[in-house]
């Protein structure tokens, strides 16, 4: 558990070798900016979950151009949930589609609803 954000996360997925992690964009971004300045190694990294806001297509095609191994992966939370609602695509479906989440955990229900006739 790393307490705050910083760039020490670099180093530290590095040093421990962290194989999954899940992130926000702009910690991505960090991660695209800063990974090759520092001299980092993340070859242990296999996976990168995001989630929370969007990422650009820009974005998400430099992390594929630089991190190719990693496979990165939206994921989907409610706070009222306590935690995660969704589980992530895993193997070639999730190299295939990456904005896609396998679906709810076995414990939640969904209902999907028209907002224009409810």
């Amino acid at each position: 558990m790393i307490p705050r954000f910083d760039l020490e996360l670099l180093q530290f997925i590095e040093t421990h070798q962290v194989n999954n992690i899940l992130r926000v964009p702009p910690v991505i971004l960090v991660m695209v900016k800063y990974t090759t300045a520092l001299g980092c190694d993340l070859s242990s990294l296999r996976r990168v979950g995001r989630g929370a806001a969007p990422l650009s297509m820009e974005l998400e095609e430099e992390f594929r151009r630089q991190f190719p191994w990693v496979g990165l992966q939206a994921g989907y939370r409610l706070t009222e949930s306590c935690g995660a609602t969704m589980m992530f695509e895993c193997g070639d479906d999730a190299k295939r589609l990456p904005d896609r989440c396998r679906g709810l955990l076995p414990s939640f229900g969904a209902k999907i609803i028209d907002a224009e006739t409810g």
